[in-house]
């Protein structure tokens, strides 16, 4: 599919010329390395905008500097936050030093060109600005697949090493998801990591979580709450990216900054707003484990506003958590299903406890038991809790 180059200027017979003279049938004969595109026009700022949101992205964003309303300057500065891959070029008159000062710090111009611009200088400014955007887009998405493939290779271990811990993980991950959406955060993909590997570090420490038993939490509990969340720092600030990440795990048993309460969500630390959002999912979490409604839950960390962001805590006050009904069933292993729950400790022989009841059944967690049956480490039936409906 041939890249797209967006063109803006108040002046409609500009914008009709650049149509004209920059079709690629007949520049590509001239520029046979110049990559395949395609042309596009908005006649002002506020139209240019409207045309990355609806019909973007485009690889090189081309702006005249004087326009009514909204100058070049501003809408390429703009356009950082909504098409920050996209090669931004600006077409001036006007060509003092001034001005391409202010453009390059505010737009993050790739190239600023006076006109009038013959058509050599202005191709191989598109020629260019195509070609860098074709190897940033390239170089995110090696990033992005090597990222998704190190997060899902850490939680596919969490949940064949320690199922509590990556279960725990899985019902964090859905109450964060929800604040998010309530709160309109930006960068959601941060914080649902931060969720999905807020219990990493129990992989380090060699340990099952501590039952979470609500308000009277044992020693064991406490010294495993204060240790993981530092191991799991440790463990994702190797990882490229996931700095801001590894942050926010580390800081989830950080106390509430109530000088916080005064800014608006948007102008906090984005590290600690994280930080915050994962204690209070976490402590929502272990109020419904330890068998109280989700009104319940919420009313407990009302109760305590000196430790709780009560911003925070108020997003949960409309939050669904389902309500599963699971039977009880006596299942081979080779019949078990992923959503299952152990309902009884899994020995071997020797009576070596080897998986904790109360454990749901993930894939990864399948395998580990077909294993076990397989090498004669267990019998090959269980007792399980499964869905109704199942």
């Amino acid at each position: 599919m041939p890249e797209k180059i967006l063109f803006v200027d108040d002046e409609p017979a500009i914008l009709s010329a650049f149509t004209r003279l920059l079709r690629y049938d007949s520049l590509k004969v001239e520029f046979p390395t110049i990559p395949e595109f395609i042309v596009e026009t908005a006649p002002g700022g506020q139209t240019g905008l409207a045309a990355i949101r609806e019909r973007g992205p485009y690889a090189v964003i081309v702006s005249d500097l004087r326009m009514p309303g909204m100058d070049g300057v501003r809408f390429l500065e703009e356009t950082r936050a909504v098409a920050p891959a996209s090669a931004r070029i600006m077409l001036t008159g006007q060509g003092d030093i001034a001005t391409a000062i202010d453009g390059v710090n505010r737009g993050a111009l790739f190239r600023f060109l006076t006109k009038p611009c013959d058509t050599e200088t202005l191709v191989a400014a598109l020629d260019a600005g195509l070609n860098q955007y074709l190897l940033v887009t390239a170089e995110r998405q090696v990033l992005d697949q090597t990222l998704a493939g190190s997060v899902k290779v850490l939680t596919e271990v969490l949940s064949l090493v320690n199922p509590s811990a990556s279960s725990r993980a899985l019902r964090v991950r859905r109450i964060v998801s929800h604040m998010v959406q309530r709160l309109h955060l930006r960068d959601p993909w941060q914080l649902e990591l931060a969720s999905l590997l807020s219990q990493i570090g129990y992989l380090t420490l060699g340990m099952e979580p501590a039952p979470q038993t609500g308000d009277v939490e044992s020693f064991e509990a406490r010294r495993q709450q204060m240790m993981h969340p530092a191991a799991a720092r440790d463990l994702l600030a190797n990882i490229p990216r996931l700095e801001r990440v590894a942050a926010m795990v580390g800081g989830q048993r950080d106390p509430y900054d109530a000088e916080d309460a005064g800014l608006p969500i948007g102008q906090r630390d984005p590290v600690k707003v994280g930080a915050q959002i994962l204690r209070v999912a976490i402590e929502f979490d272990a109020g419904m484990c330890a068998g109280l409604s989700p009104a319940d839950a919420l009313s407990r960390l009302r109760l305590r506003p000196g430790q709780y962001d009560p911003l925070l805590v108020e997003a949960l006050s409309d939050v669904s958590i389902p309500q599963v009904a699971y039977v009880p069933r006596r299942v081979t292993v080779h019949d078990l299903r992923s959503g299952m729950v152990l309902d009884q400790d899994v020995r071997n022989e020797s009576g070596l406890l080897l998986i904790a009841r109360g454990h749901e059944v993930t894939l990864p967690l399948l395998i580990r038991l077909k294993s076990l049956v397989t090498t004669g480490a267990i019998g090959g039936q269980l007792r399980v809790l499964a869905r109704a409906e199942s």
